[in-house]
């Protein structure tokens, strides 16, 4: 039931934000797909954070001093970011987002008036 709660919540804030960032320009359906593993990715990515992160921080600290540590949250800061997008771009692929878009035609030439 523990992990349930964030993956559930998780889902629908990932999916809802996106919709009302992009004013309902985007179906909330196709957006639903990349909600879902954007919670599951945070949510692995939480779990395996709450192992990992205790021992860099403190052999960085150790190690480095002060700077160390604010070195482990710059680290863990990016590896947020990176799984993020990652979700979100892959659950944009798994829904077919660039299906629908239009193929850009060639402006017609100016002409030298």
């Amino acid at each position: 039931m523990r992990i349930y709660l964030p993956l559930l919540l998780g889902s629908v804030i990932w999916a809802v934000t996106p919709y009302i960032l992009l004013g309902g320009r985007v179906p909330g359906r196709r957006l639903l797909a990349s909600g879902v593993l954007t919670a599951v990715a945070l949510t692995v990515f939480s779990v395996t954070s709450r192992v990992y992160m205790p021992t860099v921080m403190s052999t960085d600290a150790r190690r480095y001093g002060l700077i160390g540590a604010a070195f482990g949250i710059v680290s863990w800061l990016f590896a947020s970011a990176v799984v993020l997008i990652g979700s979100a771009t892959t659950g944009a692929v798994l829904a077919g987002a660039d299906q629908d878009q239009p193929v850009a035609e060639a402006a017609p030439a100016a002409t030298a008036g």
